[in-house]
């Protein structure tokens, strides 16, 4: 992030630097090109001097990545969404583990199947607990989050917020869809356990 600021002020200087060095050979050629007498060296050396400035400003310029401050300005959120969206991966990847144990049960006896019902049960409560302090931490990262500042703070802060309530919308409805899928497996569970098709 530094690194992208960096560059996008480098690349600010120097387009205000290009601009003046440009504007200052124009009027010393326009100057030049007015008089009734030819220039002196000295004014050749200036005018020269000049250009060899534009070109060398111009060929850094020219160097430089092409990037817009927008890139800068999302950088931030872009960062948290993927922290996020890793949080979610490894607690679905945990999930899937889980059931892919219960359906190598599938065809054995009733204890093992019931164990491995029991392990599901035990990884959705866990993930559960997981979403809940993941939700009280998004509920302490939104606390922080402040409205003024500059335009690209205040932007800044409008996206994460709004990233930070999208996520605690996705987070509550996924702790309800686990509550209602660790009844079911306790409902299985108990029919394994009886013994019942």
């Amino acid at each position: 992030q530094k690194r992208l600021a960096g560059i996008i002020d480098r690349r600010l200087l120097l387009q205000a630097l290009f601009a003046d060095l440009g504007e200052r050979l124009a009027l010393l050629e326009k100057r030049l090109s007015d008089r009734q007498r030819p220039p002196s060296e000295k004014e050749k050396e200036e005018a020269a001097r000049l250009r060899i400035e534009v070109r060398v400003v111009q060929g850094e310029l020219l160097s430089l990545p092409d990037l817009d401050e927008d890139i800068l300005k999302h950088y931030a959120v872009m960062i948290e969404r993927a922290r996020w969206q890793g949080d979610w991966l490894a607690l679905k990847g945990e999930e899937y583990e889980a059931l892919r144990a219960v359906a190598a049960m599938l065809p054995r006896d009733g204890a093992a199947v019931a164990e491995a019902y029991r392990r599901v049960i035990r990884t959705f409560e866990g993930g559960i607990r997981r979403l809940g302090r993941m939700i009280d931490e998004l509920d302490r990262k939104r606390s922080r989050i402040s409205p003024a500042g500059t335009l690209r703070a205040m932007d800044r802060s409008r996206e994460l917020a709004g990233l930070y309530d999208g996520l605690q919308g996705r987070f509550d409805d996924r702790i309800r869809q686990l509550k209602v899928l660790i009844g079911a497996y306790e409902a299985e569970l108990a029919e394994i356990i009886s013994g019942r098709p």
